[in-house]
């Protein structure tokens, strides 16, 4: 990898800000921050702070009412899919899509897999899924 593709910041949020129709307040109002690649970070706050609506717009669940989100260097308004095949979400409270399974890894560790049809993937990973 080269010296300005380590520099670009995992996630990039400018000014970003989600208003919700009716709401007296934004729910986020104008966040931004630059994520180094290889960081590890928590969002924190109390009820109603707009944690889960930041990670909704980040993973572009959600369309922000202003501002702009840039995950590994693709601006999420514009090429969001080439980001989101390179990103992974998880939460306690997650289902697995339909189709999918939930596989244990090492300890309680669990991840969701889709399983490819009867001819798709590699032997071993269908055998993995059946």
């Amino acid at each position: 990898m080269d010296r300005e593709a380590d520099a670009t910041p995992a996630i990039l949020a400018e000014g970003l800000t989600k208003r919700y129709p009716g709401g007296a307040t934004a729910a986020v109002d104008g966040l931004s921050f630059a994520m180094p690649r290889g960081a590890t970070w928590g969002l924190l706050g109390g009820n109603g702070a707009g944690k889960t609506t930041t990670i909704a717009m980040l993973l572009g669940l959600l369309v922000p009412s202003g501002g702009r989100i840039a995950c590994l260097g693709h601006d999420m308004a514009r090429d969001r899919f080439s980001a989101l095949a390179r990103m992974n979400f998880s939460s306690p409270t997650s289902r697995c899509p339909r189709g999918s399974r939930w596989r244990r890894t090492s300890g309680s560790m669990r991840i969701c897999t889709t399983c490819p049809g009867p001819s798709g993937g590699s032997p071993s990973w269908r055998r993995s899924c059946s």
